[in-house]
């Protein structure tokens, strides 16, 4: 059931919808229920990979805020960290686009990415599973196998950037002195 909830110039009105099923395409329920549990079985590993991409997002993020506080800066260990950062750039860059799919720089408008991506497999399984009337068969089972197979490997290259890269920079960057202030001679005014 659904509440359905409409306004237009201060009058308000609500109704309840009850979502059923197309009359004339029969689908049993418990092909209702093997697609459920599929997906159900799917999103859980996709919600682990969201939570991993949201890391990487808010990673990207510290690496730019260090990047800003840097800039300008002149100094052998600030023009090290510089490098560092776009190393660390880099390395999310490229765990990020096995994830999503890279982006041809050269297209220009709206354009599609390589379904070779892991979000790419996630849709086409999914996709696959809803379309079908009744069971999930052997060709969502594989669609399903491959898409967990391959967040398994996003998932271990995101826990890889954390455990060998992530580390190494933050404790590069907890240690390196950045001058920000300037010191200053006092103002005077020739009287």
């Amino acid at each position: 059931k659904y509440k359905v909830i409409a306004e237009y110039k201060g009058v308000k009105d609500s109704v309840e919808l009850n979502v059923v099923m197309d009359p004339r395409i029969p689908v049993p329920t418990d092909a209702l229920i093997a697609q459920r549990e599929m997906i159900d079985d799917l999103t859980s590993k996709i919600e682990v990979l969201y939570k991993g991409t949201q890391q990487l997002i808010e990673s990207k993020g510290i690496t730019d805020k260090v990047s800003a506080q840097i800039d300008g800066v002149k100094g052998d260990e600030t023009k090290e960290l510089q490098n560092s950062v776009k190393a660390v750039k880099d390395s999310i860059n490229a765990v990020q686009d096995n994830i999503f799919g890279k982006q041809n720089a050269e297209t220009q408008g709206i354009t599609s990415r390589e379904n070779n991506s892991v979000t790419g497999r996630i849709q086409s399984a999914l996709r696959y599973i809803n379309s079908r009337p009744g069971k999930p068969t052997l060709t969502e089972e594989k669609l399903v196998k491959e898409a967990t197979e391959l967040i398994s490997k996003a998932v271990e290259n995101i826990n890889r950037f954390y455990v060998n890269v992530w580390p190494e920079f933050r404790e590069k960057v907890e240690n390196t002195e950045i001058p920000l202030f300037k010191d200053y001679d006092l103002l005077e005014l020739n009287e």
